[in-house]
């Protein structure tokens, strides 16, 4: 039987994975889930709501670590080290002193990566022991850290996992009206600094399509809010998080407290209807779950022959590249991108 571990599974959050796994084939396969959280009440909401959307899966909820991984072939660590309490308390650093807001980049990430450390070589510690073989689908910012301190362990199938590259190539897709596999792609990036470039359909470069691109209301002064005169003088598409640079925030401060009213409204719902999915839960979005972590555990679980993706990819030394690569059930290979443009590659 094939083990999915969550590592971080008692988060009302986490019902969205259901979610999006029950719209695939995954739903009818009799595969074991083991949920691991330190809060029981909240363990168990999840677990009923997940017994509920994947009927066929055996399902165990457990605050026990060891036996949440042991012998595990997937596991989702998703863990929040700290808490949301911590994450204000970051918001509240980058706050007083005058700088933006995130938990990614920053002084906010800085503090992150403090608090997580501990925490993040302890699950890793466990990991080894129990699951040294495992995938370790890895989701815990700052992604590029965490990713780093648990292949520093000696875990050699650990992917930081990050949807950004993969939602920026769709629209990018979308706004010159070719579909998603006829848009290929060079990526390079660290921690959510990345740039999509050397767009093309076949053998034309379509980049300069994208200055003429009809625009949307997804799309607000150039792509995500980059200007078209920035992607141009880049010749490339950065993530959203490039707007930081510029003084732009990506988050606002009070955005932990936010999640935490999601969160415990969330728990209400799931506890005045168990098997229903938390109304409250959409005012997050969560696509992570939908366009990396499925499509990354159903080929995995060899329900798709391969994905092409993008992850941050630990090595033998201190910092985690994200690549992107090409995964299929047992293999990882690592593509090599084309030569980035200049200002990119500086």
């Amino acid at each position: 039987m094939n083990t999915l571990a969550i590592i971080g599974g008692s988060s009302p959050f986490t019902v969205e994975l259901f979610h999006q796994l029950a719209l695939t084939e995954l739903r009818e396969q009799p595969y074991e889930l083991r949920l691991h959280g330190r809060n029981r009440d909240a363990l168990e909401l999840v677990r009923y709501f997940a017994a509920a959307t994947l009927p066929a899966w055996r399902i165990l909820a457990t605050p026990d670590l060891d036996e949440a991984l042991a012998d595990a072939d997937i596991v989702v660590h998703q863990a929040r080290y700290g808490g949301l309490e911590g994450c204000f308390q970051d918001e509240r650093l980058a706050a007083t002193l005058d700088t933006l807001v995130d938990e990614t980049l920053g002084p906010g990430e800085l503090q992150a990566a403090l608090r997580i450390a501990e925490g993040v070589r302890a699950f890793s510690s466990t990991a080894l022991r129990q699951c040294p073989d495992a995938w370790i689908l890895n989701l815990v910012n700052p992604l590029g850290i965490s990713t780093s301190l648990i292949a520093g362990t000696g875990l050699q199938g650990c992917l930081g996992l990050c949807e950004l590259p993969i939602v920026m190539h769709r629209l990018i897709a979308d706004l010159l009206g070719v579909t998603v596999p006829e848009l290929a792609w060079d990526y390079v990036g660290l921690n959510h600094r990345g740039f999509l470039y050397n767009l093309r359909v076949g053998d034309e470069n379509v980049f300069p399509r994208l200055g003429t691109a009809p625009r949307d209301e997804r799309v607000e002064n150039g792509v995500f809010g980059i200007g078209s005169e920035v992607i141009a003088e880049l010749d490339a598409v950065p993530l959203k998080y490039f707007r930081m640079l510029n003084g732009q925030p990506i988050h606002e401060l009070g955005r932990a407290h936010a999640l935490k009213k999601v969160r415990d409204r969330a728990y209400q719902e799931l506890r005045q209807r168990p098997a229903a999915y938390p109304p409250s839960i959409r005012a997050r979005s969560m696509p992570w779950y939908e366009h990396a972590v499925v499509p990354t555990i159903a080929v995995l679980l060899g329900h798709a022959l391969s994905i092409t993706c993008t992850a941050n990819i630990g090595s033998s030394g201190d910092i985690a590249q994200e690549r992107m690569v090409r995964l299929d059930r047992s293999k990882l290979t690592i593509k090599s991108p084309g030569q980035p443009p200049p200002l990119v590659a500086a």
